[in-house]
């Protein structure tokens, strides 16, 4: 199931939009409605045990890559796999959503 976002940057970038929490719903297969708006997605992902690896280099393998948004100057999340994106939750961007991603997030299981 690919969740899509459902709030958006506005044109001069004031706003917030969810695509992270959109990236985070899809890896895990829930609705976006499952993380609650009043909780931050690192503290979501704590509560379930899970936490967010972080990397500089593509890790070659499902993940959420940040880049510079298509659509304006701020930054935006997508799904990425080998090289290239797999999910891009902005409905109004195309596919790819990003023009280059310059960091990579693994949601892995803390112990």
């Amino acid at each position: 199931m690919k969740v899509m976002q459902t709030k958006f940057k506005n044109e001069d970038g004031t706003g917030t939009g969810n695509c992270l929490r959109a990236c985070v719903a899809t890896l895990l297969q829930i609705g976006l409605e499952d993380i609650p708006e009043e909780m931050s997605v690192c503290d979501f992902l704590l509560s379930l045990g899970l936490a967010f690896e972080g990397s500089w280099e593509d890790p070659d393998t499902l993940c959420i890559a940040i880049g510079k948004s298509t659509a304006g100057d701020w930054d935006h999340a997508v799904l990425w796999c080998h090289g290239r994106v797999v999910h891009n939750p902005n409905p109004h961007t195309g596919s790819r959503g990003i023009e280059e991603p310059d960091r990579f997030f693994r949601i892995v299981r803390i112990d």
